[in-house]
């Protein structure tokens, strides 16, 4: 709470733009002290603006689902076809996940591997089971071993082609398949 407090609150006005407004370290002792809980911003509307920032708004998709937020990363800025090792244009909105994760101790963190139909044949993944659970096992390892998120705040799920988002009947659709989802799930987002 004391971390959020301050990331709200280092958003207040300067001290010279009101008269009678304290600095903002000043609003940060206050907030401290009293322990005055500050309402935070749209964690939605804070990442996905983020990831037009980033000009990746086609390719990842952040939207509620009840109290649930999810991310969509698409395969062609999450993998390289048939591999689950991560692209690093994905990384900077794994971090901004990260850091929504770590803002909101109480939320559990449920990720999702998806593919396509397409048949898969390697040494590395018999099936797209393999590919769809390890892609997911592959953000899972990032968010603690690179950003040191608790893993029992984590569950990983490979769905293979079992539940896609449009058919199977183009490389279009295909590709929409083929995906990462984040759901960050929690009573305080």
């Amino acid at each position: 709470p004391v971390q959020l407090e301050r990331q709200v609150i280092d958003k207040a006005p300067a001290a010279d733009s009101t008269a009678n407004t304290p600095a903002a370290d000043d609003l940060t002792t206050i907030a401290i002290k009293d322990d005055i809980k500050m309402p935070e911003v749209d964690a939605t509307a804070e990442l996905d603006a983020f990831v037009r920032e980033q000009k990746l708004d086609g390719d990842i998709i952040v939207s509620n689902a009840e109290r649930d937020i999810v991310i969509t990363m698409k395969e062609k800025v999450s993998f390289i076809p048939g591999s689950a090792v991560i692209l690093k244009n994905s990384t900077p909105v794994l971090d901004k996940v990260s850091d929504l994760i770590k803002r909101h101790p109480s939320s559990v963190v449920e990720i999702d591997g998806h593919t396509d139909n397409s048949p898969i044949h390697s040494a590395a993944y018999p099936s797209n089971w393999e590919l769809s659970t390890a892609r997911a096992t592959s953000v899972l390892r990032y968010f603690i071993g690179v950003k040191g998120i608790d893993p029992s705040r984590f569950y990983v799920k490979g769905n293979a082609d079992s539940r896609p988002i449009a058919p199977n009947d183009t490389p279009l659709h295909r590709s929409q398949n083929r995906r990462v989802e984040i759901r960050i799930k929690g009573k305080s987002l």
